[in-house]
């Protein structure tokens, strides 16, 4: 007796979707605060599908919490070191678990 095992995909496309989204909190080190960043970011952000928050630190750093598709995170990073270069000296990039309670993106005060 011969038993064949077939296994199939398990994962609708929403599951799938979902497994692909994650979440970066990036700590943009530089004169980021009095020029425009934090509004720069937010008007970047409005072209991709990403979902997030800026807002100044007391420490004179900007943090920017993003949630989506990496290729999507990645890009958008991207946009805003190389619109933001003059003012931006060092990023550093956390990996977080994406939580899905973000929806839009918004400058925090």
């Amino acid at each position: 007796m011969t038993i064949e095992y077939h296994h199939e995909c398990c994962f609708s496309s929403e599951q799938s979707d979902l497994q692909n989204q994650v979440r970066r909190k990036y700590k943009y080190l530089g004169r980021v605060q009095g020029v425009g960043f934090r509004a720069t970011v937010n008007e970047l952000a409005q072209s991709f599908a990403i979902h997030g928050w800026v807002k100044n630190c007391e420490d004179g750093s900007v943090e920017c919490v993003v949630e989506g598709a990496l290729p999507d995170i990645r890009a958008f990073d991207q946009v805003v070191r190389d619109s933001r270069a003059d003012y931006v000296h060092d990023v550093q990039t956390m990996k977080e678990p994406w939580s899905g309670d973000l929806s839009g993106f918004k400058i925090k005060f």
